[in-house]
């Protein structure tokens, strides 16, 4: 597949072997990106507007780049972990506030540094950057 792509990936429906029309939805890629900058999360592929949601209750930071992305941080309840959300067309809930896993946090987009519409997802254990 090249690129990092991986050959295989998990969803709720669970592994998938390599499947060229499954594997178009993700990417894990790890090679330089524009400004010498590296990949550090994951890029899901979804229909502009999809809803995201937390995978994790926890307080909510809103974040926005020097591209013009929209996307969220949440800070998980009981711990120092934290997951990263980005690419929102729009955001959902408040910012600040509290969510519950399962929660509608935004809305899949292409805005920042990208031109496809998807979410760029990272979890960081124990505060790691």
């Amino acid at each position: 597949m090249g690129h990092g792509r991986t050959e295989s990936c998990r969803n709720l429906g669970g592994t998938h072997r390599h499947n060229p029309e499954l594997a178009e939805t993700f990417d894990r890629a790890t090679f330089a990106r524009p400004g010498g900058r590296s990949h550090e999360g994951i890029d899901l592929i979804a229909a502009y507007g999809t809803p995201v949601v937390a995978v994790h209750s926890g307080t909510v930071h809103r974040t926005s780049s020097s591209t013009g992305g929209y996307g969220t941080v949440i800070f998980h309840d009981g711990s120092a972990d934290w997951t990263f959300y980005t690419h929102f067309s729009s955001y959902a809930g408040p910012s600040g506030g509290h969510v519950n896993a399962g929660d509608t946090i935004g809305l899949v987009g292409a805005t920042g540094d990208t031109t496809v519409n998807h979410l760029h997802f990272e979890y960081h254990p124990g505060g790691g950057a």
